[in-house]
């Protein structure tokens, strides 16, 4: 008889994520922008949110999605 435990890589959640630079703005979390009369200024990044990461979340192997795995 085999026994469900939460699985070890997902911790149960049936995802796993790894972060990534940003490549909007390079992982500094600002871009700079040009505004109609030349003036350059720096704002928060909208694609990382100003973490400089992206969190790339991806179904985890080991259980498939499930969040458990039988041992």
């Amino acid at each position: 008889m085999s026994k469900k435990i939460t699985c070890p890589d997902c911790q149960g959640t049936g995802k796993v994520g790894v972060d990534e630079t940003c490549e909007m703005c390079n992982g500094t979390g600002q871009r700079e922008i040009t505004n109609d009369w030349g003036e350059k200024r720096k704002v928060r990044c909208l694609a990382c949110r100003g973490t400089g990461k992206i969190r790339d979340i991806d179904t985890c192997n080991m259980c498939g999605g499930d969040g458990f795995v039988e041992v």
